[in-house]
């Protein structure tokens, strides 16, 4: 982070407050003067004499930047876990997208006005968790196309060869019906169906997507594929795995470029997919391929 030079000397009253240090190796922000807002917000202020330059900015924002070594990217806010704004360590902020922020406090707002304060812990808790899925992480690579950024390296190469519009197109659905789908395949028959903007944002990258939405394409993806595979003639179920297993993973999914469709090849790359998908999604497709009776 490029920053003007200041002098190391200050006053005790232009130390930063107790519990809200900033990291260390980095003279320029340590140095800076904190007031708080009218919002309750910790700012921080540094001057240059040199170039007469005043630079300001929120505490939080600098601890999460300096933390991380990015600037918070456009469309998103830093949040803080447990509402309190002077709370500045680095644990109890996190990087969120800004529409998802304002959601999430409004719920918020709802059950402290109808729900004791005992009641309220609870339901507080529950909300925090579901919106962390929301959380983002940015890692040294630039994330790649569906990647979520806030998981381990080896789960987001996993969940970044999905792309949501592609597998609504293949499986044939309006946004309206796909939304349907994800929400019964996430919460159950009868949840309130994923909106068409909301939709909009996944597939285009403007909102995280947490994993269980991922995770439910998966299983749009596979029930559309048994479905397509049974009615299908003989000659055409080569070209269905390909198109569905794709989907999923292309890489894999070019396994079933293969014919005959009994030969042992064929059979090995139904096993491997099929492990794969269990390993991954936790979905047992064997009935894919072996039909729905079984």
């Amino acid at each position: 982070m490029n920053s003007p030079v200041v002098t190391k000397h200050r006053s005790r009253q232009e130390k930063p407050l107790d519990g809200s240090r900033l990291p260390e190796g980095n003279s320029c922000w340590e140095n800076a003067r904190p007031r708080s807002t009218p919002q309750g917000y910790i700012q921080l202020t540094i001057r240059d004499r040199a170039k007469k330059i005043t630079r300001s900015k929120m505490q939080h924002i600098v601890v999460w930047e300096l933390r991380y070594g990015a600037s918070v990217p456009a469309g998103f806010v830093i949040h803080h876990r447990d509402e309190n704004r002077c709370n500045n360590r680095i644990k109890n902020l996190a990087c969120m997208p800004q529409g998802a922020h304002v959601e999430m406090h409004a719920e918020l707002k709802r059950l402290r006005a109808r729900l004791p304060p005992e009641e309220y812990a609870t339901a507080r808790r529950e909300v925090m968790n579901r919106y962390e899925l929301e959380v983002f992480v940015p890692r040294p690579l630039v994330p790649a196309r569906g990647k979520r950024s806030d998981m381990k390296e080896e789960e987001t190469s996993m969940y970044n060869v999905l792309d949501m519009r592609k597998i609504r197109k293949v499986v044939g659905m309006t946004g309206k019906v796909f939304g349907q789908q994800l929400s019964i395949i996430r919460h159950g028959i009868g949840a309130t169906p994923v909106s068409s903007q909301r939709l909009y944002e996944w597939e285009t990258n403007r909102r995280s997507v947490p994993a269980d939405v991922y995770r439910a394409c998966v299983g749009i993806v596979i029930g559309e594929w048994a479905c397509r595979r049974q009615e299908a003639q003989p000659g055409e179920q080569a070209a269905i795995d390909l198109l569905f297993a794709s989907c999923i993973n292309p890489a894999l999914g070019q396994l079933f470029a293969i014919s005959p469709q009994e030969d042992s090849s064929a059979v090995r790359a139904r096993e491997i997919f099929a492990e794969y998908v269990q390993k991954t999604y936790g979905f047992d497709i064997v009935y894919v391929w072996e039909g729905y009776g079984v």
